[in-house]
C-alpha cells in the first residue's frame, strides 16, 4: 500500500495523479454549491458532478495499475459491498426496529443509497472499464 502511494507521485506518474485529484476535488464543492439552487435541470447536473468526482478521484489513485485483475477485483468489491445493505443491512435493521419511519430509518437509507449511487455504481463502471482497457492493451 506504501509503494502503491508512492508510486502515485513518483516522476512519470505525479502529473496525472494530481490532475485528476484535482479535478475531483474541484467537483465536489461545486457540486455542492448547484445543489443549493432550486432548478430542476441543476439537480441533475448536481448528480452528474459528483459521480464524475468520484470517478475522477477513482482514476486519480488506481490508474497505474497495470493487470486487469486488480480492475475486476475492485469492481467486485464494489458490487459486493452495493448487495451488502439489501442482505444485511436491512433485514437487520427491520428485525430490530419493525415500526416505519424513525430518523435511524430514514438516515440509514439515505447513506445506503448515497454509498451505492455515488460510491459503487462508478466503482463498477471504473473497474470495469479498466478491466477492458488493461486486457486490450496487454493483448496487444
Amino acid at each position: 500500500m506504501k509503494n502503491h502511494f508512492i508510486t502515485l507521485f513518483n516522476r512519470t506518474n505525479r502529473t496525472g495523479t494530481i490532475y485528476f485529484l484535482s479535478v475531483a476535488v474541484f467537483f465536489f464543492p461545486f457540486a455542492l454549491f448547484l445543489r443549493t439552487l432550486e432548478y430542476p435541470a441543476v439537480i441533475w447536473i448536481h448528480q452528474i458532478l459528483l459521480f464524475a468526482g468520484v470517478f475522477s478521484l477513482f482514476t486519480g489513485l488506481f490508474r497505474i495499475w497495470t493487470l486487469p485483475k486488480y480492475y475486476f477485483l475492485f469492481a467486485g468489491a464494489c458490487f459486493v459491498i452495493a448487495l451488502i445493505p439489501f442482505f444485511v443491512i436491512v433485514p437487520v435493521v427491520n428485525a430490530i426496529n419493525p415500526g416505519p419511519g424513525t430518523k435511524f430509518e430514514e438516515a440509514l437509507t439515505g447513506v445506503i443509497f448515497f454509498t451505492i449511487i455515488y460510491l459503487c455504481i462508478p466503482g463498477i463502471i471504473f473497474g470495469l472499464a479498466g478491466t477492458i482497457y488493461r486486457s486490450v492493451k496487454e493483448a496487444k
